[in-house]
């Protein structure tokens, strides 16, 4: 039988945040063209073939890929409890300054994750944390 517990406040948490990134992300048709994006210059043939010639994996599977970038879950709280930072001053948001923020989570912060969270702090002068990191950064 499930137990249930009482009055235990919860908040629903938005599933995406607009101008964040989340969505379908289409890498460049061509890996050398994406390399060339990345070194800001067209690349030389003997360029091309040494690129091809080391990622010959890479260059076979390219076509197609896509990547869903994703916001982890403990930046979702962070991003729905924090008041909107673009619109508002520094001095004035209600959380700065205020004693440690836990977020509970039910495994450790990806690396990413904990320097957002530094960043975010050091920015807002808030006290945002969590449970800790294991110092590695997750896919996605």
């Amino acid at each position: 039988m499930v137990q249930r517990l009482p009055n235990v406040p919860f908040e629903w948490v938005e599933e995406s945040f607009s101008d964040t990134g989340e969505g379908e992300f289409k890498f460049c048709m061509d890996l050398m063209e994406a390399v060339g994006h990345v070194l800001h210059r067209q690349l030389t043939p003997k360029e091309t073939y040494k690129v091809a010639e080391r990622l010959v994996s890479l260059s076979s599977n390219w076509m197609g890929r896509r990547f869903y970038p994703r916001i982890h879950a403990e930046l979702r709280i962070i991003l729905h409890f924090s008041p909107p930072l673009l619109s508002e001053s520094l001095r004035q948001l209600p959380l700065r300054g205020s004693a440690q923020l836990p977020i509970g989570c039910s495994k450790r912060s990806c690396l990413c994750c904990v320097l957002w969270i530094d960043a975010f702090n050091g920015r807002t002068g808030m006290s945002w944390m969590t449970s800790g990191s294991h110092g590695k950064p997750y896919a996605n």
